[in-house]
């Protein structure tokens, strides 16, 4: 969301991630705080690990930023590793959690579809109309011609 991965990650960009046993330097991760779960995932570079009282705590960093994050990642936060990403396919879901982007990507196709079925109902209905009408008007002919 923030261009601090790029050009590894350009802004707005879904990623994939698979939760490892162990991650290390240089792998790209996504961790999620544990004093905040509203917080949107991040995903940054390890940039270093520690051993600290049995557990591994990373030193985090956006391939864009300058520094390192200020507050380290517990491994327990770590949500896994990135192991690819589709470009701007996040800007996409974005909009679509807006009311107008919702209506747009959702409300609008559904409308479409429902209208066109509508039309092929319709059609159908008015096809077995007419066909009635043309069985009873060739009945009505052939008892004449009788």
């Amino acid at each position: 969301m923030t261009g601090s991965m790029e050009p590894a990650i350009p802004t707005g960009s879904i990623v994939f991630i698979v939760p490892k046993d162990t991650y290390g330097e240089g792998d790209i991760i996504t961790y999620s705080r544990k004093a905040s779960q509203m917080e949107i995932p991040i995903t940054h570079r390890i940039m270093g690990a520690e051993m600290v009282d049995g557990q591994f705590i990373y030193v985090t960093q956006g391939d864009a930023n300058e520094y390192a994050d200020t507050a380290a990642v517990y491994e327990d936060e770590v949500l896994g590793k990135v192991v690819g990403h589709v470009p701007f396919l996040g800007k996409l879901l974005d909009v679509a959690r807006t009311p107008f982007g919702f209506a747009a990507l959702i409300v609008i196709p559904a409308l479409l579809v429902i209208f066109d079925e509508s039309r092929k109902i319709i059609r159908i209905v008015r096809g077995k109309e007419n066909n009635e009408v043309k069985v009873e008007e060739s009945n009505t002919d052939s008892k004449q011609n009788s």
